[in-house]
């Protein structure tokens, strides 16, 4: 069953088309996310600014960037974000090491201290749900308040686009990269 249902042309509101022109034209297609909040125009201008900004203008690095990313949808065994940033972490020079103990629900080692920093507070964050003082003090040093508010709106968007791929049941193109069940929570590296 497809989940996913457009909106056809002459069922689109006035924000509905505006929005398809607005994806469109800036990436000449609609990103699968967007096929779910094209339902409500207003959610999806926010989602699009939010994304835009994590793309676009981000402290992070391309690197830094895949390590959120890629967590937070192996966190939430979404088949079609892993998939898609597997191949993103690649390119944005992530090992594979890193990359197959993301995917495993296990947290990587990193040489450069500032991505392991992040990667643990990332998962600390999907895990306990709670940050120590040391812990947040070390976050906030490394990353800035801009770069926590960064990070957490990254952790916040890309849980949103795991979720909603999942729930549609959106299926990456080939293989998928998970092949484990749902886990309660990412497990530390011991």
């Amino acid at each position: 069953m497809n989940r996913l249902i457009d909106i056809a042309p002459d069922a689109m509101t006035p924000a509905n088309h505006d929005l398809h022109e607005r994806l469109t034209q800036g990436r000449g297609r609609i990103p699968q996310p967007f096929r779910v909040w094209q339902h409500c125009p207003q959610i999806a201008d926010g989602m699009e600014l939010i994304g835009t900004h994590l793309d676009n203008a981000s402290v992070f690095s391309m690197p830094e960037s895949e390590i959120i990313v890629l967590s937070v949808a192996a966190y939430w065994q979404s088949p079609y974000v892993v998939t898609n940033h597997v191949r993103h972490s690649r390119t944005a020079g992530l090992s594979e090491e890193a990359i197959e103990k993301i995917c495993a629900g296990r947290k990587p080692p990193f040489d450069d201290a500032r991505q392991q920093l992040l990667a643990d507070v990332v998962w600390a964050t999907l895990d306990k749900r709670d940050i120590d003082d040391a812990t947040f003090a070390a976050a906030e040093e490394a990353f800035g308040r801009r770069g926590v508010a960064e990070m957490l709106a990254a952790i916040g968007y890309f849980t949103a686009v795991s979720i909603a791929m999942r729930f549609h049941a959106v299926q990456p193109t080939g293989k998928s990269i998970i092949t484990s069940p749902a886990k309660s929570g990412p497990e530390t590296q011991e």
